[in-house]
């Protein structure tokens, strides 16, 4: 199993990230999952292809690195840097990659470069390099080492350390949080139009957990080696103690007391000692405060850059892929909608995060993803089309092949004949079902999927048909469910819209993405072996949806007479849908 450290969070990080503007030939960006951290920059040789996208390849980088880094059962640093080199070999010809990585475990801090970085730190008042490379090495370097309470690391692209200044990254080191470093620092980034410029900026606020520290970091410390600890200047303040008070006594019948008079020399000391206390209550509530503000920004960061980062990955491949960067939007969209009441009303947070939104929403919006209405029109069928026989005759259900179409009721399964129209009952129910309402023919075979005994499997034979079970095992809750398809694997559609995918009786994983809103009142899921897609009539949105048998979403019909259809077919070859509405046929583009 993975590091439980990456699911548990024992340490308190606040980072902040700068990005420049991608250009034709360069794109950057940085990253974050968990206590890892990069900054990734691409850049198109002049003998590359133009047209590849950056965007698309540096996801692709970061998906494989976080399948190589989170699968490690024990994360070392050789370990990492195995997987980061394995994550990042899958890069196109002509491009150059540059990686800057850091993980935090516990106290100890990995480092690693790969192509060209730098990586600097500011512990107390100063700065120091802990690991650089100008691309003279060809294998990756590495580094390690202890860290300490209120260490500030920078991860820097090559192009960022060339074009920001050394002198700008110290003054901007001054300041305490992340988000104050980074905006400090971003009017440098963008002064040039250099679209490899990327840093991260990330404040190490100490840990839970405390371990010795593993044998690699002892041996290989270049924190330490970089930035020695300071020596602690200890400072002796001699407060002379109060003088011994003697004791008064007297009489009970004297109710007075003498009083007691303090010397010089008393009052310097109690004044001492009372400002002394002054200051550590204000020591005391300034932490508290400082801790709590640093607790208020990470949550923050944990939230924001996120969101941030699916806005971003949505909006590179908009042009590219319309549904995969809905799908980002959304996800987007929903963490910010989840988290934005953490925060203060009217707080800068809170404030950051609603403006974030507003161009999530914009984009979900937009002309890109908006859809047109189709006036649908009457459809010229033949007598034996599978929707005039539905259309004119009762039952519970109706299907069809290359040479029939198939009618179930409660008593019988018959075929009419597509060419001859002749009609012929093939199998009389004897008890074998009692609320069927879907029937599928595949290749010879016939499923009927009943709502209370699952999906009943005629098998064709010399003699008729024989029964069998369908699922293997107890059969799933089919009380909502309202259509099934065959392609191989059997689809089953259930009202709230979710789709249950079975092969050979056992279920597979499925789920859809890229919707621009979920399905409302779906009735009829249609595909064949011979059908690429998956088709479903989502009557509460009057809609026809396109999706690929990977689940993610195509396109979409949309005419209002939908709401009322009852049924459709789906003709590919013909890019056409007829559908059954209102005791007529019509016809829509596909």
């Amino acid at each position: 199993m993975p590091d439980s450290d990456l699911f548990v969070p024992k340490l308190s990080l606040a980072y902040a990230k700068i990005v420049a503007t991608p250009t034709e030939t360069g794109w950057s960006q940085v990253y974050n999952a968990g206590s890892l951290f990069a900054a990734l920059s691409l850049i198109v040789t002049e003998q590359g292809n133009r047209e590849i996208s950056l965007p698309a390849v540096g996801k692709n980088l970061f998906n494989n690195l976080e399948a190589e880094f989170f699968t490690l059962e024990k994360k070392t640093l050789a370990s990492i840097k195995t997987a980061i080199e394995k994550g990042l070999e899958d890069i196109p010809p002509n491009i150059i990659a540059d990686a800057c990585l850091a993980f935090f475990k516990d106290r100890y801090l990995y480092l690693f470069i790969v192509g060209r970085g730098k990586i600097i730190m500011k512990r107390d008042e100063k700065i120091g390099t802990l690991l650089e490379k100008k691309g003279d090495e060809p294998q990756t370097i590495t580094a390690s080492g202890i860290l300490e309470q209120g260490d500030i690391i920078l991860l820097q692209t090559e192009h960022f350390t060339k074009n920001v200044s050394d002198k700008n990254i110290a003054i901007a080191l001054e300041l305490q949080l992340p988000s104050d470093i980074a905006e400090n620092l971003s009017p440098h980034v963008h002064e040039k139009e250099d679209g490899n410029q990327a840093a991260i900026i990330i404040a190490y606020n100490g840990t839970a957990k405390t371990t010795p520290p593993p044998e690699e970091i002892i041996k290989d410390s270049a924190i330490e080696a970089s930035l020695p600890t300071l020596a602690k200047q200890e400072v002796a303040n001699e407060i002379s103690p109060l003088p011994q008070q003697k004791s008064f006594s007297s009489p009970l019948k004297k109710l007075k007391m003498p009083t007691l008079r303090l010397t010089r020399l008393q009052k310097i000391s109690l004044a001492i000692g009372i400002f002394i206390l002054f200051l550590l209550t204000v020591s005391i509530i300034l932490t508290k405060q400082k801790q709590e503000n640093t607790k208020y920004q990470a949550l923050y960061q944990s939230i924001y850059e996120p969101a941030q980062k699916k806005y971003e990955e949505g909006k590179a491949i908009k042009k590219l892929n319309q549904s995969m960067s809905q799908d980002d939007f959304q996800k987007a969209e929903k963490l910010l909608k989840d988290n934005i009441g953490k925060f203060k009303q009217g707080s800068k947070e809170q404030s950051g995060l609603k403006a974030l939104l507003d161009q999530i929403q914009a984009e979900l919006g937009s002309d890109a993803f908006s859809v047109k209405k189709i006036t649908p029109r009457p459809a010229d069928v033949k007598d034996n089309n599978i929707l005039s026989i539905e259309n004119s005759t009762p039952a519970a259900a109706y299907s069809q092949d290359e040479n029939s179409i198939y009618i179930l009721t409660n008593k019988t399964v018959s075929t009419i004949n597509k060419s001859t129209g002749a009609k012929k009952e093939i199998i009389t129910n004897d008890n074998d079902w009692t609320s069927a309402i879907a029937i599928t023919p595949y290749q010879g075979n016939i499923y009927i999927l009943d709502k209370k005994l699952g999906i009943l499997k005629f098998v064709s034979s010399q003699n008729g048909y024989g029964k069998t079970q369908y699922f293997k095992g107890t059969p799933p809750d089919l009380s909502n469910v309202q259509s099934m398809a065959i392609d191989g694997s059997i689809w089953i559609l259930l009202s709230d819209g979710q789709i249950l995918k079975y092969t050979r009786g056992e279920k597979e994983s499925f789920s859809l993405s890229g919707l621009d809103h979920p399905l409302s009142s779906p009735t009829k899921i249609a595909t064949t072996i011979d059908t690429d897609n998956l088709y479903i009539l989502d009557k509460g949105n009057a809609r026809i949806v396109k999706i690929a048998k990977s689940g993610i979403y195509q396109n979409q019909i949309n005419a209002d007479i939908l709401q009322q259809s009852t049924d459709f077919e789906v003709l590919e070859k013909d890019q056409k849908i007829n559908f059954l509405s209102d005791n007529q046929i019509y016809s829509l583009p596909l």
